[in-house]
């Protein structure tokens, strides 16, 4: 669908704020017709106008139904941003955090490779002293004690 370049200028200068105002408005108006339709039908006697009122109002409060949800989807989505913007500064300090927790993990490590590297006697195992407790598995009978 092609659309006049003012029509298509004028989309793009609309922000979030912009589509609230203009959800709200029509919210307003639909309320407006409902009430000014709602006094017709007191006031009116034809049965096929009142039917045709009747629809008028129903249509009205659905459109309200969707402006609201409209509404509230609209506001969800600033709380959202919201939250987003102030967690930025908490997630660029969780980011600085891991880097430097990562270098420093990677230069104790580099100072250890030195420091193995450095030792002569490093070639040579080292004895270790090992404790085993080993115990006697036979099974002794009693009646033989006896």
């Amino acid at each position: 669908m092609l659309l006049p370049d003012d029509v298509i200028e004028d989309a793009e200068a609309m922000g979030l704020e912009d589509e609230l105002r203009r959800v709200q408005a029509s919210n307003l108006i639909a309320a407006a017709n409902i009430g000014r339709w709602g006094e017709a039908l007191r006031d009116e006697e034809n049965e096929e106008r009142k039917k045709i009122l009747r629809e008028n109002i129903r249509g009205a409060e659905q459109a309200m139904d969707r402006n609201t949800a409209r509404i509230e989807s609209i506001l969800r989505t600033f709380s959202q941003l919201a939250v987003s913007e102030a967690m930025l500064p908490k997630i660029e300090a969780d980011t600085d955090f891991r880097r430097a927790a990562t270098n420093k993990t990677r230069l104790e490590c580099e100072k250890l490779g030195k420091e193995l590297a450095d030792d002569d006697d490093n070639d040579t195992p080292k004895p270790v002293a090992i404790n085993i407790n080993v115990v006697d598995a036979r099974r002794y009978d009693d009646s033989a004690d006896a």
